[in-house]
């Protein structure tokens, strides 16, 4: 099994990685993030996003991981990718 996506979160946190992957592969998903917007769109630290299966996830040996959800679906975050690629100009 390989990796879909791969987009590091440092330009407008998880929410705008997030948005750019799914613009990108035209695939939304189904996220679960904190109803913080520090969460949402924070820079801090070192993140990324990573769509995989699971077992490589599991196979990145001391990683930190949190799992955010599941690639799928023609929405994100509750906009559709028609919106996003709308408010994406």
């Amino acid at each position: 099994p390989r990796c879909s996506l791969l987009h590091d979160a440092s330009l407008g946190g998880l929410a705008v990685a997030l948005a750019k992957a799914a613009l990108h592969s035209g695939v939304g998903a189904e996220v679960g993030l904190p109803d913080d917007p520090r969460a949402w769109f924070g820079e801090g630290g070192g993140q990324a996003v990573l769509a995989c299966p699971p077992e490589v996830a599991d196979a990145l040996g001391g990683v930190p991981i949190r799992r955010l959800g599941l690639v799928g679906g023609d929405s994100l975050l509750g906009l559709t990718l028609a919106q996003l690629a709308e408010a994406h100009g």
